[in-house]
């Protein structure tokens, strides 16, 4: 039997950047109130304001994503690459320098963390004009709305707002539908390895 938990926006937890230079809202941390040394997976979602390094982050592998804005990241050596709305994630070793900087104006991203040789993640943007049917499997997964949408599972039904999201643990067919013309959303999954 699988558990769904709704986490509203205006409760995602603000926790300081390690490195300091910011604040991420959390969305959802396992093992539940995990710092950076302990958790095994961790899904967030921070503002960039101006140009800076990320945190060094040794034994957790990142998925980065652009909610909105656009933010140039460099890392090491490697040349800048451009991140918009919609982009497909960058992956990356959380340990690797790193260094960003909004192109035009404040840059709201979706960050995943996962505990390297404990979980993988994976993650999918959703854009649909109908009724979308999606399975959990084992492990968790979290569906992020970024427009309103309507999750179903069973005889139950939940209403997501923007950046309100669904914490589905265990194995659960479900749907979600579009409250108005359509629905965007991601879909997180994580998996112990």
């Amino acid at each position: 039997m699988a558990a769904v938990q709704v986490l509203r926006a205006a409760a995602h937890a603000a926790v300081p950047w390690k490195n300091g230079g910011g604040v991420t809202h959390e969305v959802a941390v396992h093992p539940q109130g995990a710092g950076f040394d302990t958790l095994d997976w961790r899904v967030s979602i921070a503002q960039v304001r101006s140009a800076g390094p990320f945190s060094s982050l040794p034994g957790l592998d990142r998925r980065l994503a652009v909610l909105e804005g656009t933010l140039a990241i460099a890392l090491g050596e490697a040349p800048e690459t451009v991140l918009s709305a919609g982009a497909p994630p960058l992956h990356f070793p959380g340990e690797a320098p790193v260094q960003a900087h909004p192109v035009d104006g404040p840059v709201t991203d979706l960050n995943i963390m996962t505990r390297r040789g404990r979980f993988s993640s994976a993650v999918a943007l959703h854009d649909v004009q109908s009724s979308t049917r999606v399975a959990s499997g084992p492990g968790s997964l979290l569906v992020l709305a970024l427009t309103d949408l309507q999750l179903k599972a069973d005889q139950a039904d939940w209403r997501l707002s923007y950046l309100d999201a669904a914490r589905i643990d265990g194995d659960c067919a479900f749907e979600i539908l579009p409250s108005g013309a359509q629905a965007r959303f991601y879909v997180i999954r994580m998996t112990r390895v």
